[in-house]
């Protein structure tokens, strides 16, 4: 995903992980009330989201 942090965003945070199977990365950041609703629709997979089936 590619995401860039609004020039008003507070309390930036990032971690990474190297795990066992997987690594993961967490970014967290705190926005205005006012920024929020603009920057979650500015959100866009970079590929479709797909429901798996159970196996």
């Amino acid at each position: 995903m590619n995401l860039t942090i609004p020039g008003r965003a507070a309390d930036v945070r990032a971690a990474y992980q190297v795990g066992f199977q997987d690594d993961a990365a967490l970014l967290a950041f705190t926005l205005p009330t006012s920024d929020v609703d603009r920057f979650i629709q500015g959100l866009k997979p970079v590929s479709p989201l797909e429901h798996r089936a159970l196996p």
